[in-house]
């Protein structure tokens, strides 16, 4: 699809409905000046590894929050009960993360899911505890 406008609003030229993923952007002024422009997609929540994986008995997660708002991260073991709240609650938005520690030294050897929330995204990370 191609677009092109003479402002910065592209509500002026176009209307959509839906989703679609933009895959690159070029930019070019009134002087012809042009400009290639990379798109980042980010979701609205990330869980990212940090630490150890298998792990004993503690391992790093970090966190990444791409906008304000409520997050629930929590450990389940594979048969869905949940053993562990590692963060519940309203966090800012923090595209570097937030490091969260967890200690899984009173579980069994085994494999967890870590499950990270916020309104209407989920992020997982499988983990392995080996003791």
């Amino acid at each position: 699809m191609l677009l092109v406008a003479t402002d910065n609003s592209l509500e002026e030229i176009a209307t959509y409905k839906g989703s679609f993923e933009v895959e690159s952007v070029i930019l070019c002024n009134s002087n012809d000046e042009i400009s290639d422009v990379n798109v980042i997609n980010v979701n609205s929540i990330e869980v990212k590894l940090a630490g150890p994986n298998p792990f004993n008995p503690s391992t790093s997660l970090n966190i990444v929050v791409a906008q304000d708002g409520f997050v629930s991260v929590n450990v389940y073991n594979l048969i869905g009960q949940k053993v562990a709240t590692l963060l519940n609650g309203y966090m800012d938005a923090n595209l570097n993360g937030y490091p969260v520690n967890f200690n899984g030294s009173s579980l069994a050897s085994g494999v967890y899911l870590v499950r990270a929330e916020t309104a209407g995204n989920v992020s997982t990370q499988k983990l392995m505890l080996l003791k």
